[in-house]
């Protein structure tokens, strides 16, 4: 079933883990050294100047993948359904 992500660089800068994964809050945040997207929707966002929000905990640009995620050697792998 595919869902939603949200991909970004990851500011804390957990070399090699520069990138992160989650479902649309940090709560659920995966950190990958890589990411691949196949034949899935990915739209692309930015945090709007005047967002309130902590913004030492939000990205400020990601994509939105909608597909199906798996895990391979530490790279996110989007696929559709």
């Amino acid at each position: 079933m595919p869902r939603r992500y949200r991909v970004y660089f990851n500011k804390s800068l957990e070399w090699p883990q520069c990138w992160s994964v989650d479902e649309g809050d940090q709560t659920t945040e995966i950190n990958v050294v890589g990411f691949r997207i196949e034949g899935c929707l990915a739209i692309a966002h930015t945090l709007p100047k005047h967002a309130s929000v902590n913004r030492r905990e939000t990205p400020y640009a990601w994509l939105e993948v909608v597909g199906v995620l798996a895990l391979q050697r530490g790279v996110a792998v989007f696929t559709p359904a």
